[in-house]
């Protein structure tokens, strides 16, 4: 995804799109058993619109679960809708030091969007904002895959909660000793290699301190250097 991500941004401007489910008016049973169907009939009107658009059509698409249970669905893409307003959001976020910096971006509004997921049966609620970093993007989206809620639901038989469009680009093929961490045996296995973990930021040194708790293992936090 990343990869992937990073080469489409060498040619295209890149877009991030959320989606939602209708709200309380259905059950999360229903919801997610239309809710492939529903992001399909969005995904074919937003790709014949690109084709009668000029514009190329890639995209890929993860789907997690609300607080509600209702699915939703993170998209990067290079294809936006016609863009009816611009909002701009200013939005406190906390940094490695503890002080809070405001971060400003622009929300992009689209009519034709709006109509179009209410017409495939999804809810009202979406946002559309352009991607500033494809990596940084790429890895915020895949970081919904590994988290905690997605190894206690019980999600349902068949559902793809990553999709890639057919023209998305190929990862290209190499060796790792990498070992992906999704379950508390992985994390058993990194400490039974390494003395030391480092790691880049506060909420990644608290978690790793967590999981490497009953283990020998230090966790280091990566220290920035001035030059």
């Amino acid at each position: 995804m990343v990869e992937g991500c990073r080469l489409l941004a060498e040619k295209h401007e890149l877009y991030f799109i959320t989606i939602t489910c209708r709200g309380k008016e259905i059950s999360h049973e229903y919801a997610e058993e239309n809710y492939g169907k529903w992001t399909n009939r969005l995904l074919d009107a937003c790709r014949s619109q690109a084709k009668r658009k000029g514009r190329e059509w890639h995209y890929v698409q993860v789907t997690e679960r609300q607080k509600r249970m209702h699915p939703h669905s993170h998209f990067i893409t290079t294809y936006a809708p016609p863009i009816t307003s611009r909002q701009i959001v200013r939005k406190q976020k906390k940094q490695e030091s503890g002080e809070y910096r405001e971060i400003v971006s622009e929300n992009l509004r689209s009519d034709w969007f709006e109509g179009q997921i209410k017409k495939s049966g999804l809810g009202e609620q979406y946002n559309i904002t352009r991607v500033q970093s494809a990596e940084g993007a790429s890895r915020y989206v895949a970081k919904y895959l590994f988290k905690p809620s997605i190894f206690t639901a019980d999600w349902p038989k068949g559902w793809k909660r990553i999709r890639y469009s057919q023209s998305f680009p190929d990862a290209p093929e190499r060796e790792t000793n990498a070992i992906v961490l999704l379950t508390q045996e992985d994390w058993y296995r990194l400490a039974e290699r390494t003395p030391v973990v480092t790691v880049s930021n506060l909420d990644d040194f608290e978690e790793v301190s967590n999981r490497m708790h009953f283990h020998d293992t230090i966790v280091r936090l990566k220290t920035k250097q001035v030059s």
